[in-house]
């Protein structure tokens, strides 16, 4: 009887480090197909601040950074424009945009960035490119700056 019990015990942990093995495996090819679609879509959202902002774009091949002004209320639209921008970049793929791709917001009270960029008016938008600035000068609509950016 005793035998039987262990043979039984022997055989239940057999099958509950094959079920774990079997979940652990799943776990890892869910997180593989979830990094495999965040890097084909080369895109993340950021908060950008004084403190970040450097590794940002020591990290980042392409950083749009959107400056605001936290004291100047945005209006529906421009709010309507950034939204539908992220949604366009989010469904950026690498054949659209090689290199890795990032979005980030800078409130006016980071003095020290808005200062670097030279930044005189809210809300503005800047690519990044390695130490290369280029600042949009068009009209703010997320299709026109979505061009203005596969240029």
């Amino acid at each position: 009887m005793i035998n039987l019990i262990i043979s039984n015990i022997n055989f239940i942990l057999k099958m509950k480090n094959e079920f774990l093995r079997i979940f652990v495996f799943c776990l890892a090819l869910l997180h593989y197909h979830q990094s495999q679609q965040t890097e084909a879509r080369g895109f993340q959202y950021l908060v950008l601040n004084e403190t970040n902002f450097d590794q940002f774009r020591q990290n980042y091949d392409n950083l749009l950074v959107y400056f605001t002004a936290s004291w100047n209320s945005e209006s529906p639209e421009r709010k309507a424009v950034i939204e539908n921008l992220v949604h366009q970049l989010q469904n950026l793929t690498k054949s659209e945009k090689d290199n890795y791709f990032a979005f980030g917001e800078v409130d006016s009270k980071n003095y020290k960035i808005f200062h670097e960029y030279d930044v005189q008016r809210y809300p503005s938008l800047i690519l990044v490119e390695g130490t290369k600035f280029m600042r949009y000068k068009g009209e703010f609509e997320a299709t026109k700056i979505m061009t203005w950016l596969k240029q």
